[in-house]
């Protein structure tokens, strides 16, 4: 699956939503392809492991999940960490929050019953983890983990093929403002762009995609034999 492009006869260009690539046959390639292209995060990883992290005034919270559980690990569900802090400090503690995520895709070659029951278990265990750790959070700092995990800044932070993807929470079905770290940057890096991330603002989808849209981004990259071509 992915985004489609089109020029109208009216010359005019027009993003589609997700479109089958099966579909279709590649042509040309920019030359800027290994630039806009440096990561596969629609490949799969060796393992998938994801977390939803906050930013509060007082600290930053985190969700660590189980995959394929549809909640968060048993283990580790919910941690926190005292701000300030630096970047570098920050990708530190998104790092060590994704080593405490979880993936359970074993599950799958499971029997329906013993999925059912293996994943009644975990949520059991999650829920009841979770509220002592929440309570320890609104004695140490008086902050809701759930108000803070409800709010604007909450960022997606996802493990994939060769890279990190960063998703503004709200706004999951707009991929073209994801950003990508390669798990070869600086933990300061890391920390860069989950403030960036935080600070980005939840848009109507007009200002989307006037300024975040893949068509937009592309366009610069695309030489006159790409953007001239009629069929």
């Amino acid at each position: 699956m992915g985004i489609i492009a089109y020029r109208r006869e009216n010359r005019t260009w027009v993003q589609s939503r997700l479109m089958n690539l099966t579909w279709f046959d590649v042509v040309a390639r920019p030359a800027a392809s290994p630039m806009l292209n440096r990561f596969h995060p629609y490949k799969p990883p060796a393992q998938r492991r994801s977390i939803s992290i906050g930013r509060h005034k007082k600290c930053v919270v985190s969700v660590q999940w189980a995959y394929d559980t549809s909640t968060c690990d048993p283990d580790h569900p919910i941690m926190y960490a005292a701000l300030p802090m630096s970047p570098a400090q920050l990708g530190a503690y998104v790092r060590h929050a994704l080593s405490n995520s979880s993936c359970h895709t074993h599950i799958r070659n499971d029997s329906l019953e013993v999925r059912k029951e293996y994943i009644a278990s975990i949520h059991q265990k999650a829920g009841e983890r979770s509220a002592a750790l929440k309570s320890q959070l609104k004695a140490e700092f008086g902050v809701e983990a759930d108000k803070v995990l409800n709010s604007h800044s909450v960022t997606r932070i996802s493990s994939t093929f060769d890279c990190l993807r960063l998703s503004k929470a709200q706004m999951v079905d707009r991929c073209a403002m994801d950003i990508h770290v390669g798990y070869d940057a600086s933990n300061d890096e890391l920390g860069r762009a989950v403030l960036e991330m935080f600070d980005r603002p939840l848009l109507k989808q007009a200002i989307f995609d006037a300024q975040w849209s893949y068509l937009v981004q592309l366009m610069p990259y695309l030489e006159p034999a790409i953007l001239d071509a009629w069929f």
